[in-house]
């Protein structure tokens, strides 16, 4: 007995901070499970990205809980779970994620908000170039999806530093290779001084306790917006009547616009637009929302041919299966600087050409059921660059 809990001592300490999860043999071999296999783990309620690995001892389970994902969150939904029999665990599931998973190309991460000396504490690490070295290295070879919240060891201490997953590319659940770009910002102020410190994380299904309905607050995100009162009540009037008049088209016969393109020089404040407008929504109850931000420059530069194009294929599925959940969930997907993602077709390469023809296709073909609600934002600073078809009403 206590050689067993010796072992399992050991064995949690040698499996911190690296993602894995022992799972017995014969689950593994009964679900054709090898190590280093992908999964996601329920464990009363909570679940966790990690991969699988063979257990030493007959029924064990082990789980490194550094990488943790909302349990109901899209991308699992539609994944079978099974149950994990003779555990010393209650209510321990397993859904195996499809394989193969994609490299990831790169990721970045945001520190969790937390006090001022914490965040001091984190930019000091990041400040320094050996213990960012050591964050980076601690990324590799682990699971990652948008959504997820990442325990990372301290470069100085025993302690963890908290990390969310800001981006990566491709989206989806990605595998961190050696060759993966890790970019980690740093912590923000305790006290915001500018409007670039009430961003929303990338592609977190906004929850009613994230945000106070008390008008002083609601009052507090609109003045971010000082001067753009009459641009952000529209883009509010349009993912609100997606939710209150879906059956508009079919009634009088007016389509409600699929996108809304914000054009406008550097800094005027087209992002944070979009961002309150809804953080708004979502604060007042009426709907359930999911925003994606997608840079263009990014998305050209992750990888080979076609890459580009299979991410937008994927972000509209995602899309069409987060509004199917019920008629109030609304899929928001902003595309930031169009212009590199869809220039005009006869003054670019043949690469954009198929990205603007791909993004046409996606836009005139979604679902009827859910066209409305799912709206696409685009923001650039040429207006006149974009291809004239993505302009047209």
């Amino acid at each position: 007995m206590v050689a067993a809990i010796t072992q399992a001592v050991e064995q949690h300490t040698f499996d911190q901070f690296t993602g894995r999860c022992r799972l017995p043999v014969a689950f593994m071999q009964d679900h054709g499970l090898f190590n280093g296999s992908a999964v996601a783990v329920y464990v009363n309620g909570d679940c966790y990205l990690c991969k699988a690995h063979a257990s030493r001892q007959r029924n064990a389970f082990a789980i490194d809980t550094s990488i943790a994902i909302e349990a109901t969150h899209v991308v699992l939904a539609a994944l079978p779970k099974i149950r994990l029999e003779h555990t010393h665990e209650d209510d321990v599931f397993v859904s195996v994620l499809p394989s193969p998973l994609k490299s990831a190309a790169s990721i970045s991460l945001e520190p969790v908000p937390s006090d001022k000396s914490s965040n001091d504490d984190t930019n000091t690490v990041l400040q320094d170039p050996i213990s960012l070295r050591i964050l980076q290295d601690a990324c590799r070879r682990l699971i990652l999806h948008e959504s997820c919240v990442v325990q990372l060891p301290h470069p100085t201490n025993n302690t963890s530093m908290t990390f969310r997953v800001h981006r990566t590319l491709p989206i989806g659940v990605v595998r961190v290779i050696r060759a993966t770009r890790v970019v980690l910002f740093r912590a923000a102020e305790a006290e915001p001084r500018d409007d670039n410190n009430v961003i929303l994380p990338v592609d977190v299904q906004l929850r009613k306790p994230a945000f106070d309905k008390s008008h002083q607050d609601e009052d507090a995100a609109t003045t971010h917006v000082g001067g753009l009162h009459v641009e952000l009540k529209k883009l509010e009037e349009l993912i609100y009547m997606a939710v209150e008049f879906p059956s508009l088209q079919q009634d009088i016969g007016i389509q409600l616009p699929k996108g809304v393109l914000l054009s406008g020089p550097p800094g005027v404040g087209k992002t944070l637009l979009v961002r309150t407008a809804i953080r708004r929504c979502h604060a007042s109850g009426a709907c359930h929302l999911m925003l994606r931000v997608i840079n263009g420059a990014e998305i050209l530069s992750g990888g080979g041919i076609g890459d580009a194009e299979r991410a937008l294929r994927d972000l509209f599925d995602q899309g069409r299966a987060f509004t199917r959940q019920s008629n109030r969930h609304v899929f928001c997907l902003f595309l930031d600087e169009l212009d590199a993602l869809c220039p005009r077709r006869e003054a670019s390469g043949r690469s954009h050409s198929r990205i603007v023809a791909q993004l046409l296709t996606l836009m005139d073909g979604v679902d009827a059921s859910t066209n409305s609600r799912m709206l696409v934002f685009g923001a650039t600073n040429l207006p006149h660059s974009i291809d004239p078809a993505l302009r047209r009403p």
